[in-house]
């Protein structure tokens, strides 16, 4: 099925809109213009009428005298032979033989004529080739008309090429973008609708390209986060089955690939939550809980991590009750806690603060430890992203993404700063 292109459609258009709008004006300018007409008729026929009356009192001129100087070129005057074949109502047929003048309308809409007894002579005074005239005239003007619309409905169609440029232009760049192509672009030709639909064409091409990247680099990093501990279990695997190993070995790589193993383990578990996480518009499961509490039991159960770098906890929490998923909430503080620690010199201290601002609730974890740069500030939310190969050697990249996404959901926000070789501050609001 051919389909007509929007040029084309545009131009049909105009033709319909400017065909029904001459339509409706000639038929409107034909109505007023007959009213005019008819009164100019009645009247004219009328003026000649009273003349004969008034010439035939006061000149001693005949009938056809009289016929023949009241006649012209619009106007026949002639005299018939009665009534027949005249349409006359009671009313009419009572004034014309009381002496008065009658207006009669005849078939058409300028075929009027008048008729009055002069003596005992029915004469009648009609339209002389004026009906005729003003049709051809009529005509001439219509033939006008569709002419005009015509040659209007060609320019559209020349001009609409021009104008519609920048969007075959859009559509030809819609089709690349369905067969996968982010990279095209349209220029901006007018500062119309139209150029700002192709400069937000840009900008979504823009989107879907770093969406795409994005995909990529989380399927590359999910492959990468795997194949590592998968290959390293897979070796000492290996080496233990090969039997030339000494107990003291086996131990050793017994203990590697259950922390590989748990490692995956990890991974996966937050690959999960994240996907998870990312699909839901709503936090789920809420309930009312003391949030200074679950930081206290966060930081006991990681007692282990920070007594072996003998770092302190300098705490500063308010008793505050919360609404919100708890068990979410503890991913939270449990995330940030072990990141500070992981990242604190030994010796260190971490400073933990809980407090309302009278407006919402706000927690700060700060340490003193190897902070970041701005590069990996502005990215440290992103998944998989770990910065530095120090880093990179601690965790899979996941943490904070997931961190960032529960505060989302809970209804707060998450903010960092950090100096290189100064620590880091994370400052998380949430609702009060």
């Amino acid at each position: 099925m051919n389909r007509k292109n929007l040029r084309v459609k545009l131009s049909l258009l105009f033709l319909f809109i400017m065909t029904s709008a001459s339509f409706c004006s000639y038929v409107v300018s034909v109505l007023v213009t007959n009213r005019f007409i008819q009164a100019d008729i009645r009247e004219g026929q009328k003026q000649i009428a009273d003349v004969m009356l008034q010439l035939h009192q006061e000149t001693d001129l005949n009938m056809d005298e009289l016929i023949r100087l009241s006649g012209n070129t619009y106007y026949a005057v002639r005299k018939r032979d009665g009534t027949g074949g005249l349409k006359l109502s009671n009313r009419e047929a009572d004034n014309l033989r009381g002496g008065k003048i009658v207006f009669l309308w005849g078939n058409y809409t300028l075929s009027g004529r008048t008729l009055f007894y002069l003596e005992n002579t029915l004469i009648e005074i009609s339209m002389q080739g004026f009906s005729s005239i003003y049709l051809r005239n009529e005509l001439r003007k219509g033939l006008t008309l569709i002419f005009s619309v015509f040659i209007g409905t060609i320019m559209m169609a020349l001009g609409g090429k021009h104008a519609l440029r920048g969007i075959q232009v859009l559509h030809e760049a819609t089709k690349e973008v369905a067969k996968g192509n982010f990279d095209i672009k349209v220029d901006r030709y007018s500062d119309d609708e139209v150029g700002e639909l192709a400069e937000s064409f840009n900008k979504m091409t823009a989107e879907l390209k770093s969406m795409e990247m994005l995909q990529k680099d989380f399927i590359s990093n999910v492959s990468h986060e795997f194949k590592t501990p998968i290959s390293s279990i897979q070796g000492f695997a290996e080496l233990m089955k090969s039997g030339r190993i000494t107990d003291e070995e086996r131990r050793e790589y017994a203990e590697i690939i259950s922390a590989e193993a748990e490692r995956l383990s990890k991974l996966t578990s937050n690959i999960l939550k994240l996907s998870k996480l990312e699909n839901q518009d709503t936090m789920s499961e809420r309930n009312l809980f003391s949030l200074d509490e679950q930081i206290r039991r966060v930081i006991l159960l990681l007692e282990p991590e920070w007594n072996k770098k003998n770092i302190q906890f300098d705490l500063h929490l308010n008793d505050i009750m919360f609404y919100g998923n708890e068990e979410l909430l503890q991913q939270v503080w449990l995330n940030l806690l072990d990141n500070a620690i992981k990242f604190s010199h030994r010796n260190g201290k971490i400073i933990v603060q809980l407090y309302h601002t009278g407006t919402s609730i706000k927690a700060k974890v700060m340490d003193r430890g190897i902070g970041m740069d701005d590069r990996t500030r502005e990215r440290i939310f992103d998944k998989f992203y770990q910065g530095d190969t120090t880093r990179a050697s601690e965790g899979n990249g996941l943490g904070l993404a997931l961190v960032k996404r529960i505060v989302e959901l809970s209804g707060g926000k998450i903010d960092v700063e950090s100096r290189r070789g100064k620590g880091s501050t994370f400052t998380i609001v949430l609702p009060d």
